[in-house]
């Protein structure tokens, strides 16, 4: 497939995590070198940089992929209200033949279809309903009976 000349190269989530993580332990590096020699934050921010560049990077990617989830699924929200809408409208039309509506009818229940599939899919990608759904919490134990003293 051919790269689309209009559109900017992007880095991969991964490449821009990584340099989120490095910025980001860097500058809590910056920030404990900057506190004088006595307080006592320093070497605690010094000895934390490391790990709070891993944290940022696992932050990142996780924003990245969530907000490139979000921007497709709306996106494809939009082109299902969009083609539903033109579906609806060409029905409507008076002048269109018996055959073109015949199809039109089909295509609008092919969306139909695919809509409600997608939104079961996630619907047991949550758990919520099928087989995959976890059994109800059990019942806790009575408590005992303390004995008259």
């Amino acid at each position: 497939m051919a790269a689309n000349p209009d559109q900017l190269p992007v880095a991969s989530p991964s490449v821009s995590a990584g340099f989120a993580g490095a910025g980001g332990g860097t500058l809590l590096a910056l920030v404990a070198s900057s506190l004088p020699e006595g307080n006592a934050l320093k070497p605690w921010l010094l000895w934390a940089a490391p790990s709070a560049s891993v944290a940022f990077s696992v932050v990142w990617l996780w924003l990245a992929r969530y907000a490139t989830s979000k921007m497709r699924e709306r996106e494809v929200n939009k082109l299902v209200t969009t083609v539903r809408l033109r579906i609806t409208e060409a029905l409507d039309d008076p002048n269109i033949s018996e055959q073109h509506r015949k199809n039109l009818s089909a295509d609008l229940e092919a969306l139909n279809v695919i809509t409600v599939s997608r939104l079961m899919d996630r619907i047991k990608e949550l758990h919520v309903v099928g087989t995959d759904a976890p059994a109800a919490p059990p019942v806790p134990p009575k408590p005992m009976a303390v004995a008259a003293e």
